[in-house]
C-alpha cells in the first residue's frame, strides 16, 4: 500500500520529534506546571526556525554534499520543516492536513505569529495552525526552486538520516 502525502508528512513529522530526542535535544527544556513549553522556551524553537530560514537564504546552490552532510537552500527548507516538526511533536501537535503554499516571506511570517501568539496567549494548541502555515510555506518554497513533493521529500529524508548519525547534541551544543 502507498502512503498518501498527509500519511508521508505525519511519518516525517513523528520521525523529527524521535530523531531529535534520541539526541537529547529535548533533555533540559522549560516547561510549565501542566508539562507544556513555556513561552520562553517555544520563542527560543522559533529563534531556531528562523536561523534556518535565514540559511535558506543565504544559500546561492539547491542542494549538494559536503562529504556526507547535505546542504543548500533546499536542506536548509528540509531543516526549517524538521524543527517546526520537532517543535510540533515536543508540544503534542503532531497530527496536521498539509496544503502547499507560501514562500520563504510567509514562512518567516507565520515563525513571528507564532511568537506574537505566544506572546498574548502562551502555548496553546492555536500554535499548531500557526506551525503547519511554516511548513506549508517551507514545502511551497521548495516546490518554487524546482523540488515537487516528492523530491523535497527526499531531501527531508537524506537530512534525517544524517541527522540519525550526528553525535550526541552535535558534541555537546545547546541549541
Amino acid at each position: 500500500m502507498t502512503e498518501s502525502n498527509n500519511e508521508i508528512l505525519q511519518r516525517l513529522a513523528i520521525e523529527s520529534y524521535e530523531v531529535s530526542t534520541s539526541k537529547d535535544w529535548h533533555v533540559g527544556d522549560e516547561l510549565d506546571s501542566s508539562g507544556m513549553p513555556t513561552v520562553r522556551q517555544l520563542l527560543a524553537w522559533v529563534a531556531l526556525c528562523q536561523s534556518e530560514v535565514t540559511e535558506a537564504e543565504d544559500e546561492l546552490a539547491h542542494y549538494y554534499l559536503d562529504g556526507t552532510k547535505p546542504c543548500g537552500k533546499v536542506t536548509e527548507l528540509a531543516d526549517v520543516a524538521i524543527r517546526l516538526w520537532d517543535m510540533a511533536g515536543r508540544c503534542l501537535f503532531a497530527q496536521f492536513d498539509y496544503e502547499l503554499s507560501g514562500r520563504i516571506e510567509p514562512i518567516r511570517k507565520s515563525l513571528d505569529r507564532i511568537t506574537e501568539r505566544a506572546r498574548i496567549d502562551g502555548v496553546g494548541r492555536r500554535v499548531s495552525a500557526l506551525i503547519q502555515d511554516a511548513v506549508d510555506s517551507t514545502f511551497h518554497e521548495a516546490s518554487a526552486i524546482g523540488y515537487g513533493f516528492d523530491m523535497f521529500v527526499w531531501v527531508i529524508e537524506q537530512k534525517m538520516a544524517y541527522n540519525r548519525t550526528r553525535s550526541h547534541r552535535h558534541n555537546g551544543k545547546l541549541a
